[in-house]
């Protein structure tokens, strides 16, 4: 029983280090697709920035981009530059100078930010 434990505990440890090997589960590009308010609405961005006097005519535009440890953030026409590392479920990440957290959901492959009691959801490119 002892040596199965053992040879389970080696599996694991292999599976993981090739996993991390062939790159992150975050890898891509991530598109601003929700917020979710306060109060437990869930709005499009469009929405949210009309709301707060933003913004009316075109959708906003923000989104991620992460590879290799570098993320980029797109803003409307701005591009920012950082790094990132991922520690569970959870996306620390360093852009401008600026450090944040994302949650990242593997069961419905979302990110989520959060702030002053508003989260926005970002989706996966293509998904």
């Amino acid at each position: 029983m002892k040596k199965l434990v053992m040879l389970l505990a080696a599996v694991s440890a292999a599976l993981c280090l090739a996993s991390c090997a062939k790159g992150d589960a975050i890898s891509g590009k991530w598109l601003a697709s929700s917020v979710i308010t306060a109060d437990g609405r869930e709005v499009s961005v469009l929405e949210m920035t009309a709301d707060l006097g933003g913004l009316s005519a075109d959708e906003p535009y923000v989104a991620y981009r992460f590879s290799g440890g570098v993320a980029q953030l797109y803003m409307n026409d701005e591009v920012l530059t950082g790094g990132y590392t991922i520690s569970h479920d959870k996306v620390f990440l360093n852009v401008d100078g600026n450090e944040s957290v994302l949650i990242y959901d593997a069961e419905n492959d979302t990110l989520t930010t959060q702030g002053m009691g508003i989260r926005t959801v970002f989706r996966r490119e293509g998904s």
